[in-house]
């Protein structure tokens, strides 16, 4: 067979770097998302990229019954163990949360690390799927509901308990 024929290209393509990818990519978030990010650090919004920063397309606060993506930041274990029956009810049947916790590295006093947040998210009914490196101070754990479980959440009460 000629070379010409060739059903891909042979040249090698440059490989795009870890860096150069939008943050708003690695976290997975789309357009027409129903987007609620819970206590965010300084700088995050504007790390998502020009359309978030500027746009204003999430909320800081709940506005919604139901959203597609939740990211918190929690720098606590009994934050996290009281908020997640609240953001589990909020969250779309196929959506995603992040969880996100200071690191190890960050000059911080939290008593949360990777294996108590997946612990007390997978008792909860939620499956990890990703991990991922926010910034020097921040690692997220991306969760989903888990299909083979059930949904385990407290009544209606537990948002008007915190809120939201």
């Amino acid at each position: 067979m000629p070379s010409s024929d060739y059903w891909f290209d042979p040249k090698p393509k440059e490989k795009v770097q870890w860096k150069d990818i939008p943050l708003s990519q690695h976290l997975g978030l789309k357009e027409r998302q129903l987007v609620l990010i819970l206590w965010p650090p300084a700088g995050f919004i504007e790390r998502l990229g020009h359309d978030y920063a500027q746009e204003g397309r999430y909320d800081l606060e709940p506005d919604l019954l139901e959203y597609d993506y939740i990211h918190s930041f929690i720098t606590s274990k009994i934050v996290l163990e009281n908020m997640l029956p609240t953001l589990i009810n909020r969250l779309n049947p196929t959506g995603m949360l992040w969880v996100s916790f200071p690191t190890r590295q960050a000059d911080n006093r939290s008593d949360l690390n990777r294996r108590l947040v997946r612990e007390i998210c997978m008792a909860r009914g939620l499956l990890e799927t990703k991990s991922l490196k926010i910034d020097n101070d921040w690692t997220a754990l991306k969760f989903i509901h888990d299909p083979h479980k059930p949904i385990h959440f407290s009544e209606k009460r537990e948002v008007l308990r915190f809120g939201l």
